[in-house]
Formats: C-alpha cells, sequence, structure tokens
C-alpha cells in the first residue's frame, strides 16, 4: 500500500524534527561528555558576565566531577551516563530521520518498515527524556539551605537543565504525538497489505466457456455451438421447417393441399392450423 499525500508529507515534517533534535542533543551530549573527560581551567571572577556565570554553575553542579554535591540525585557521573545514552540514540535518530526522509521521498519501498521504527526510536527517547526530568524535577524540590550551593543557584542551574531535558516540554509533547502517529501509519499499512494478499490469494473462480471441439464454418465464419451437425442440441433445414413464424402453429414439411412431400397424409394431429397441447 502506498502513503498518501497527508501520510508522506506528516513523515517528511517528523523526519525534518527528528533529524534537528538529534544533530542538537547529539551536539550538547557530545560537549557535556568532553567537558566531563577534560576540565578547562576556568576562574570565577566578579566582573563575569552573566551568561559566563551561569555556563560556569552548569559545570560545577552537573559536569565537574570533583564537586561534592549531597543530597542530589543526578551527579556529575550520572550525568555523564544519561549524556552518553542521549549521544548513541540522537546518531540513531539522525540516521533514521535520513534514511526515512529518503524512502518517502525516492518512494521506496520501506518506508513503512522506517517509519515504525522512527516512532519506535521516538517513543524510547520520550521516555528517557521523560525519566531524566523527573528526577532534576526531584533535585529542582531538593534544592534547600543545607545543599551546597545557594538556593537561588540550585534553582536556577536545576531548573534550565530540565527544562533542556524535557525539550522544553512543548516539544516533547509533540514527539510524543508524532510516534504514536507514525506507529499507526505504519500498522494501517500492514493492515492493509495483509489484506490485499489474501485478497489475491482467494479469487473468485472465473467461469469460462469453451470452444467447440468440431465447429462448422458457414461463409468462411464459425457458426455457433448450437448450429454445429456434430451436437446433439443441432437442428437441420428440416427441423426449421416444421415451426411456423406466426404463433405456435405447425406447418410441418406438407404442402398446400395438406399433404406431405413425400405423397402421405400427415397425421391429423400435424394438420396446419392445430396448435400443439403441450
Amino acid at each position: 500500500m502506498k502513503l498518501s499525500t497527508n501520510q508522506r508529507n506528516l513523515a517528511k515534517v517528523a523526519g525534518v524534527l527528528g533529524l534537528l533534535q538529534g544533530l542538537a542533543w547529539a551536539a550538547m551530549s557530545l560537549a557535556a561528555i568532553i567537558l566531563h573527560n577534560w576540565s578547562p581551567a576556568l576562574t570565577a571572577d566578579s566582573d563575569v558576565a552573566y551568561t559566563r556565570l551561569l555556563e560556569l554553575l552548569i559545570y560545577y553542579r552537573f559536569i565537574y566531577d570533583q564537586t561534592t554535591s549531597s543530597g542530589f540525585v543526578v551527579r556529575p557521573f550520572d550525568f555523564t551516563i544519561f549524556m552518553w545514552v542521549y549521544f548513541i540514540a540522537s546518531i540513531g535518530w539522525i540516521a533514521l530521520s535520513i534514511d526515512q526522509l529518503t524512502a518517502i521521498h525516492h518512494g521506496k519501498t520501506r518506508q513503512k518498515l522506517m517509519i515504525y521504527v522512527w516512532g519506535v526510536v521516538t517513543l524510547i527517547t520520550s521516555l528517557i527524556d521523560l525519566v531524566f526530568a523527573c528526577l532534576l524535577a526531584r533535585d529542582y524540590a531538593n534544592c534547600t539551605e543545607e545543599s551546597s550551593e545557594s538556593i537561588h543557584q540550585c534553582y536556577l542551574t536545576t531548573g534550565i537543565v530540565m527544562t533542556v531535558a524535557a525539550r522544553g516540554f512543548t516539544l516533547w509533547l509533540v514527539n510524543i504525538i508524532l510516534s504514536f502517529t507514525m506507529l499507526y501509519i505504519a500498522s494501517h499499512i500492514e493492515e492493509a497489505d495483509k489484506l490485499e494478499k489474501w485478497l489475491t490469494k482467494h479469487k473468485l473462480p472465473r467461469v469460462t466457456v469453451p470452444k467447440p471441439t468440431n465447429p462448422t464454418t458457414r461463409n468462411g465464419k464459425e457458426s455457433p455451438y448450437f448450429l454445429d451437425s456434430d451436437s446433439p442440441f443441432s437442428f437441420s433445414n428440416q427441423d426449421y421447417n416444421m415451426f411456423d413464424n406466426k404463433g405456435d402453429t405447425v406447418s410441418s414439411s406438407q404442402g398446400r393441399d395438406g399433404r406431405s412431400p413425400s405423397g402421405g397424409n400427415a397425421p391429423s394431429f400435424l394438420s396446419r392450423g392445430d396448435r400443439f397441447s403441450y
């Protein structure tokens, strides 16, 4: 079964969104992994810009492994594990999105498979986002005065990372809707293909009329089967003359005088003008 125009457009939109998100999250996760294994020389001066200060706070809270952050669920080591998971999932998401766009654009036969796999990968990624955001939400609720950071810095850094992990919440909902839509389209195509195969295997037989074995020719043309002399249902010219064209009267083969051509008298029940009694 081929995709409709609306299904093709929706699959293309899903592929573009998956490609863009995969590139963005792969870059962010790779940067976090590199910064975790390579600690740059950072200095927090009093005259530093706000954006620079924000970067330092996020770095020391989630990436720098030597800070003591007791009371938090997501620590720098745990954060790095999530970054590896995101990096691998994002690379797969990028490859699937590119393949899906290529298959739909060129009308490949693997469209159904790519749509199904894209929906599964997107759904799994959304579940990872949900788990990661829930853990960060728990840390956000634990931002107290006893934490190693000030409460304002804790709320700020944890809230930013939680929002990014949830993809702004709106984009996360869009991914969920698109994943279920792609799975529905793939299942609908699968059911249509199964029905088409079943109908192909269970076609009703057609009645074929066999040709006559010895067709007679008349004026160079084949006569119908019932005109065949060899047919048990064939009629001769004499049989045709027995029936009058007007009504159901019988004229048989007798002449005007009521006698048969052979000279004998025809039976009374075959006299001209008498009707058959069936």
